[in-house]
């Protein structure tokens, strides 16, 4: 059986798309999957799966559908290719500074797009800098508010995507590592 993770976009955010941990577990066993976890109630989800992984996909997001009636976008990647990323150790070492956020990005499908290396709007500045396996590291200079990568990306690639801050997503892995 193959290890994979799945990353729930917009679950339990901002008092939105309410679903328990334990029925995030639910979902995905409830779909054949085994050795299900879940990190936190936010939609990061490890499971190991040996059906075709595009399926699986599609039938979690039309359960989500079903159940909140609207699109939730489900990114799921191969375990190793996620922790690929947190052992390449992509970002500065230390911390960021104070206007800084580091972000990594999921896309919704392994796709390699475009991207230019910086960004500005009104409220950040974002650079890119590594992308692999459709995962998207950035960091965010804040000049106002706060503000994710996340619906930059949506907007400028038009595709679904997920952000994790840095520190959430070696968590992440670091959990089932």
């Amino acid at each position: 059986m193959a290890n994979y993770l799945a990353f729930l976009r917009a679950v339990n955010v901002g008092g939105h798309n309410k679903i328990k941990k334990q029925e995030q577990i639910d979902l995905f066993s409830n779909l054949g999957a085994v050795k299900v976890d879940a990190y936190l109630a936010t939609g990061n989800i490890y499971f190991e799966y040996d059906g075709d992984i595009d399926t699986m996909q599609s039938m979690v997001e039309a359960e989500l559908q079903d159940r909140f009636d609207s699109e939730m976008p489900v990114m799921i990647r191969p375990f190793d290719q996620v922790k690929a990323v947190v052992d390449s150790q992509p970002f500065p070492k230390g911390e960021p500074d104070n206007n800084q956020r580091w972000y990594v990005t999921i896309l919704h499908d392994d796709v390699k797009m475009d991207l230019p290396s910086t960004h500005t709007t009104s409220s950040a500045e974002i650079n890119y800098f590594f992308q692999q396996h459709g995962i998207i590291c950035s960091i965010l200079e804040v000049k106002k508010g706060g503000v994710s990568p996340n619906s930059i990306i949506e907007k400028e690639l038009d595709i679904a995507a997920t952000s994790r801050s840095w520190k959430s997503f070696s968590r992440i892995i670091d959990r089932w590592s």
